[in-house]
C-alpha cells in the first residue's frame, strides 16, 4: 500500500496545470471518527480546447481535514488544476503533502514487517 501510494503521489506531482474555475464547493462527509471532513469541490478546466469537469480534490482520494470549512472558505473561484497529460480527464486540485507520502511508506513498511514476523512465528511453531 505505501509504495503504491508513494509512487502515485510522485507521478502526479509532475502533472502540468491549467487554469480552472470552481463550480461548487462544500464540506463533505466526515472521515474516520467524525473529527475530520472531506472537501467537496466541483471544478471546470480546459486542455487543448476541450472542456472537462471534475470533483477530484486530491490525487489519491479523499483526505479529511479538521478545518475543512476554513479550507473551503479560502478556496478561490479561480484554481490551478493538475491534469494527467496522457488523459486530461484525470485531474485534481490539491497535491498531497510530502508528509502524507512518507506516512504511507512507513505504514506499508510496518504492515509488511508485521506480516513477515507473523509468518516466521507460524513457521517456527510447526
Amino acid at each position: 500500500m505505501g509504495v503504491k501510494t508513494a509512487r502515485e503521489s510522485a507521478r502526479t506531482r509532475g502533472w502540468p496545470t491549467v487554469p480552472g474555475r470552481v463550480l461548487s464547493k462544500e464540506v463533505g462527509r466526515s472521515i474516520g471518527r467524525g473529527r475530520t471532513h472531506a472537501l467537496r469541490v466541483k471544478y471546470a478546466y480546459s486542455v487543448a480546447g476541450k472542456d472537462y469537469e471534475s470533483a477530484r480534490v486530491h490525487p489519491l482520494g479523499e483526505v479529511g481535514y479538521p478545518d475543512a470549512q476554513a479550507r473551503i472558505d479560502a478556496l478561490p473561484a479561480a484554481v490551478p488544476v493538475h491534469y494527467d497529460p496522457a488523459d486530461p480527464s484525470r485531474s485534481f486540485l490539491l497535491p498531497m503533502p510530502a508528509s502524507t507520502t512518507w506516512i504511507a511508506i512507513v505504514f506499508g513498511a510496518v504492515v509488511l514487517a508485521v506480516s513477515g514476523l507473523s509468518l516466521l512465528v507460524q513457521v517456527a511453531q510447526r
